[in-house]
């Protein structure tokens, strides 16, 4: 039987209209279990779209609407809720979850990544602007970049102190600093890929399918921070290799440091040409997994201790 997890919602500070804070009510014991020095646990929010301090899901005709990315940053996660146009910021420890103001005023498709760079929170858009936080999820500046008409901007690494970023459909790679200064501009170089035997050079987009696989990402060999899921293969989430295979009936994460038994089976969330979704990431500490489980979202948490 679920777990299921009742939120009550406060201001978190009389200073700080900006961040709303949702505390779990008391729970005996919220570790699920302790396995080889790894300790799982299980957070759940409630679904609802009218209420910006908690979790979206959209079930529509031609996408689903919510939450389109993930970060682990320290002991927490970061979500992009695109539907609320807010980041929420889980404790990956005790569940807590603050929430930024919303950085848009227009709804729909609206946010679409987030990376962090020098302790900041970068959250890119489906418009021209990126805007930065501080680890308290309030706003520091908002950069706007050169581009015509309103394209998905995502995240491509870090290269020295700068960040790069890929501005979809136009297919141009930007190095911006910190600060937004524009330092380099370039179109990204196609990537080879054959159908039958006519080899066809072609910029792979966010979700695009190319010999009826579903690519998630840049296969651009300059670059190094794509999303790509393959089941039984390698894979990779911002650039980093795992692999999600199966021992007997139970789905197994692997990477070139642990191997975890998941205490639930791994459905990679559906991706489109238009929304893109990143359900997965980890570091040496911790593997997260995003999962829509109407009528409420799931958090999966494994400590890697």
């Amino acid at each position: 039987m679920s777990l299921f997890i009742l939120l009550f919602i406060f201001l978190a500070g009389c200073n700080n209209s900006f961040t709303k804070e949702s505390k779990l009510n008391p729970v005996k014991n919220n570790i699920l279990q302790v396995k080889d020095s790894i300790i799982y646990r299980k957070f759940e929010y409630p679904i609802n779209n009218k209420d910006a301090s908690d979790f979206a899901y959209i079930d529509g005709d031609l996408f689903d609407g919510g939450i389109k990315s993930i970060i682990i940053y320290g002991d927490y996660c970061l979500f992009v809720d695109e539907v609320h146009r807010n980041i929420k910021k889980i404790n990956l420890k005790d569940g807590t979850k603050s929430v930024s103001n919303a950085l848009l005023d227009r709804p729909g498709r609206s946010l679409v990544d987030l990376t962090i760079h020098n302790d900041l929170i970068y959250v890119s858009t489906f418009q021209k602007k990126i805007f930065v936080l501080d680890s308290n999820l309030k706003l520091v500046r908002t950069i706007e970049l050169k581009t015509f008409g309103y394209h998905q901007l995502f995240f491509q690494g870090i290269k020295k102190n700068n960040l790069l970023v890929f501005i979809s459909v136009q297919d141009t790679l930007i190095e911006i600093d910190p600060l937004g200064k524009e330092i380099n501009r370039k179109r990204v170089i196609p990537y080879p890929y054959t159908i039958g035997d006519t080899l066809i050079f072609r910029s792979i987009r966010m979700g695009e399918f190319v010999n009826d696989t579903l690519v998630m990402g840049l296969l651009d060999y300059e670059l190094y921070y794509y999303t790509y899921f393959e089941r039984n293969e390698d894979s990779y989430v911002r650039g980093k290799k795992y692999r999600i295979t199966q021992k007997g009936n139970k789905d197994i994460f692997v990477n070139d440091k642990y191997e975890i038994q998941l205490a639930t089976p791994y459905t990679h969330l559906e991706n489109t040409d238009i929304h893109f979704i990143n359900d997965l990431d980890f570091d040496d500490n911790y593997l997260i997994i995003f999962e829509v489980t109407p009528p409420s979202i799931t958090i999966h948490v494994y400590t890697i201790n």
